[in-house]
């Protein structure tokens, strides 16, 4: 999420997305998992990678532009967790 719209999350937790996460994420899920992200924070390939592990990309707590949100929409994103998006 983006540190600027995190609402009440500790800023302190709050980090990129990398590769790793998306692998590690991908390989222990058990059940469902919907994930918020920032959508001008992560790329639209980190998106298309999640949404192909079967996680449920969800958007929110963004500065995000309409691009941005519709790039990450057109990646596989198919939720608005909170919209604080521009």
């Amino acid at each position: 999420i983006d540190v600027d719209k995190k609402g009440a999350h500790p800023a302190n937790y709050i980090r990129a997305l990398t590769d790793a996460d998306i692998h590690l994420l991908a390989k222990e899920r058990a059940g469902i998992l919907l994930l918020t992200v920032a959508p001008n924070k992560v790329m639209p390939d980190q998106i298309s990678a999640l949404t192909r592990a079967g996680i449920h990309v969800s958007l929110g707590h963004s500065n995000a532009t309409d691009l941005e949100a519709k790039a990450a929409i057109d990646a596989g994103a198919r939720a608005v967790t909170i919209s604080s998006m521009r």
